[in-house]
């Protein structure tokens, strides 16, 4: 649920206006360092396993 709500506000740069750049791409910056800090705790606390995950595969796509 976070990974999907987070990937939906990064779709809010779109509607930011085109002269706000240095917005667009802090908001582009923080959403994909949250979804990589997110995937990131994941590997470390899940326990480590020779093939992939559904959860691999899920944050693989929001990434």
């Amino acid at each position: 649920m976070p990974c999907t709500l987070i990937t939906v506000l990064s779709w809010v740069s779109s509607w930011i206006n085109y002269d706000a750049s240095v917005a667009r791409a802090a908001l582009g910056i923080t959403t994909v360092l949250t979804i990589t800090t997110i995937s990131t705790h994941l590997m470390e606390t899940l326990p480590k396993i020779p093939y992939i995950e559904a959860i691999d595969i899920y944050l693989m796509l929001h990434l």
